[in-house]
């Protein structure tokens, strides 16, 4: 869940329930972004009320987060299985590719702008993934939606959507993602890193004993994750100029 202001202030939220043999965790985290400030992350182990999805809005407000958010949709909800292996599925809902966000901090300080909501279902364990690269984005604009996610490994695939549609033969870079032939170009720019380093002295910093449990391969696993000036130029030349919020993820590799 996400949210850029127009002054390209950041609320990034994350909710997620891990049950794996034994082991069940609950995982709540918010990341705020500023000029002035910087980053700020808060995260939580305690449970929490997750995201609640009612019609056309979404809710979410963890009360040890000090948030509370609503998303209501400004376009229809895609739901894709990414990925069926015998051992479980990935499944991908982007329950608002485009919504209009408010949230609300404390203490008393707000962020409305336009923002993005999905929900992953993966019943396969992280180390199983056939991929070891993933990128993934999303670029918002008052006319313009763009979600991306690119898959480098074993498995190497590509999805891109434009206006709610699949389009074909798109290529994405770390600061680039471009489509038919070219003619549309999303060039990010003025990028800020919101967070960077191993998923264990990240995300996962903050959940005990994961390193009795997990693959070095998936604790030392490698996140950059962007706030973007996103510019995108369409084939009329017209260029539509909104904020992308995009990441890269090694697994089993460490950045150059």
């Amino acid at each position: 869940m996400d949210c850029a202001d127009p002054e390209g202030n950041v609320v990034i939220g994350y909710s997620a329930n891990l049950s794996w043999k034994k082991i069940g965790i609950n995982y709540a985290n918010r990341l705020l972004y500023d000029a002035e400030h910087g980053v700020d992350s808060r995260t939580t182990l305690l449970r929490q009320d997750p995201p609640h999805m009612a019609v056309d809005t979404l809710t979410w407000s963890p009360s040890r987060l000090k948030i509370s958010a609503g998303w209501k949709s400004l376009a229809p909800p895609i739901d894709k299985t990414l990925l069926t292996l015998p051992q479980g599925n990935l499944r991908w809902i982007c329950h608002q590719p485009k919504a209009h966000a408010t949230i609300q901090l404390q203490p008393q300080v707000s962020r409305i702008g336009l923002g993005y909501t999905e929900k992953l279902e993966m019943s396969i364990a992280p180390w199983e993934l056939p991929f070891v690269e993933l990128r993934w984005g999303r670029f918002l604009s008052a006319t313009d939606t763009l979600i991306w996610i690119d898959w480098r490994g074993e498995v190497t695939a590509t999805w891109v959507f434009y206006q709610g549609a699949q389009v074909n033969e798109a290529l994405v870079t770390d600061e680039s993602v471009s489509f038919d032939r070219g003619a549309f170009m999303l060039r990010c720019r003025e990028t800020v890193i919101l967070r960077e380093g191993p998923l264990i002295s990240t995300a996962l910093s903050k959940i005990p004993g994961l390193k009795e449990v997990f693959p070095s391969s998936i604790l030392n696993t490698y996140e950059c994750k962007w706030r973007s000036k996103g510019q995108l130029t369409k084939p009329d030349h017209e260029v539509s100029a909104g904020w992308a919020i995009h990441e890269v993820v090694k697994w089993k590799t460490a950045p150059v």
